[in-house]
C-alpha cells in the first residue's frame, strides 16, 4: 500500500501514523463543540457520529493491512502447484503484490465523491448553530467515504495475487483441494471485514430520521452487494480450474470405462474368465462416483453461514434498536 511506502514499509510505524491520525479526528470535534458552546449531551446525541468516525477509519485501514496479509498464505499454499521456477514465482509474486497508487486514489475519490453525493442528498450543511462542528462533520463525512472507497479498492486488488497464480500451468491433484483451502478463508475474511465496517456505521445514525433511514436502505445494499462481489470474484477463479480438471478426469475415466465394458462384453460373448476386468470396472466406476462427489468451490457451508449471518445481523440490529427505542420512549417498561 502506498501509506507502506510512504512509511519504509515498517509496520510499527503504519499503525502508530493510524493511532495518531485517529486520536486526532477524535479531538477535532470535542474542541469544536467548544468553540461552538455545544454540550456534552447535544454533542454526544447529534454528533456522536464524529467520535466513532475515527474507530472506522482505523478499523478500515486495520482491515487491509490484515487482508493484505492473506496473500502470503495463498501464495505459500499455491507453490507446490505453480509449474514455475523459483525465479519466476517470486518475480510474479513480488509484481501482483504491489499496488498503484492510481488505483488507490481512484477508491478513494469514487468514495469521496459518493459522500458527497450523500451528502447533498441526505445529510447537507445546515445554516443553523453550531456552525463549526457542522462542518466539520460534513468534510468528515466525506472522508470516511473516501477511506471506504480505498478500503474497497484494496479488497479487489488483493484477489489480483490469487486469480494470477490460478492462471498459472499448475498440476492440480483433485481429490486434495487443501492448497485452495486459504483463498476461501481469504475470500470470507475480505467479504466479512466489508460488513463489518457496515456494523460500525449503525452506531453512527440516528433512524428516527426518515432520511437517514432511506439513506441506510439505499447504502446497506450497495456493501452487501460489494462484499458477495468480492467473495465470489475471488473463488470464482478457483471453481473455473478445479471445474476444468474434474471434466477432464471424468471423460478419461468415462473412457476407461466405455473399453472396459467392451471388453467385458467380449469375454462373456466368449465365456471367459471376467474376474479381472469386473474388478477394473468396480474401480473404475467407484472413481467416477469420488470424482462426481468432488467440490470445486474452494468453501464450506460454515463460511457460507457466516457470511449469511453477518448480512443479516446490521438490518436485525437496526430493527431491534428501533423497536426498544419506541418501547423506552412510550414509557411501556417499568
Amino acid at each position: 500500500m502506498s501509506i507502506e511506502r510512504w512509511l519504509l514499509g515498517k509496520p510499527q510505524l503504519l499503525w502508530w501514523a493510524v493511532a495518531s491520525f485517529s486520536f486526532a479526528l477524535l479531538l477535532v470535534p470535542i474542541v469544536l463543540a467548544q468553540f461552538d458552546g455545544l454540550d456534552t449531551r447535544r454533542l454526544l446525541t447529534d454528533y456522536r457520529a464524529q467520535l466513532i468516525y475515527p474507530f472506522m477509519i482505523a478499523y478500515l485501514v486495520a482491515a487491509c493491512r490484515f487482508a493484505q496479509g492473506t496473500r502470503e498464505s495463498v501464495a505459500r499454499a499455491l507453490r507446490p502447484l505453480v509449474q514455475l521456477d523459483e525465479g519466476a514465482f517470486v518475480r510474479l509474486v513480488i509484481q501482483r503484490c504491489g499496488v498503484d497508487p492510481m488505483t488507490e486514489l481512484i477508491g478513494f475519490g469514487v468514495g469521496a465523491c459518493l459522500g458527497l453525493a450523500i451528502n447533498i442528498a441526505f445529510e447537507p450543511v445546515e445554516p443553523t448553530h453550531p456552525f463549526l462542528l457542522a462542518h466539520y462533520a460534513y468534510l468528515s463525512r466525506i472522508m470516511l467515504w473516501g477511506v471506504g472507497g480505498w478500503a474497497v479498492s484494496m479488497a479487489f486488488v488483493t484477489t489480483r495475487l490469487t486469480n494470477m497464480l490460478l492462471r498459472q500451468p499448475m498440476r492440480v491433484e483433485i481429490f486434495d483441494l487443501t492448497p485452495f483451502r486459504p483463498i476461501g478463508r481469504q475470500s470470507l475474511l475480505l467479504s466479512l471485514f466489508l460488513i463489518g465496517g457496515m456494523l460500525l456505521g449503525l452506531l453512527t445514525s440516528n433512524f428516527a430520521r426518515q432520511d437517514l433511514r432511506l439513506e441506510y436502505l439505499i447504502v446497506y445494499p450497495v456493501i452487501v452487494a460489494l462484499s458477495v462481489a468480492v467473495f465470489v470474484l475471488n473463488t470464482r477463479a478457483v471453481h473455473r480450474l478445479l471445474a476444468a480438471v474434474k471434466r477432464q478426469k471424468l471423460e478419461s475415466v468415462g473412457r476407461h470405462l466405455a473399453r472396459a465394458s467392451e471388453r467385458l462384453e467380449e469375454l462373456i460373448s466368449k465365456d471367459q474368465d471376467t474376474h479381472v476386468v469386473a474388478t477394473e470396472l468396480n474401480a473404475l466406476a467407484t472413481v467416477k462416483r469420488e470424482l462426481e462427489a468432488v467440490t470445486t468451490w474452494p468453501y464450506n457451508m460454515e463460511m457460507l453461514r457466516a457470511i449469511l449471518i453477518s448480512a443479516v445481523a446490521p438490518p436485525v440490529l437496526t430493527i431491534i434498536g428501533r423497536v426498544a427505542a419506541r418501547v423506552l420512549s412510550a414509557g411501556s417498561l417499568p
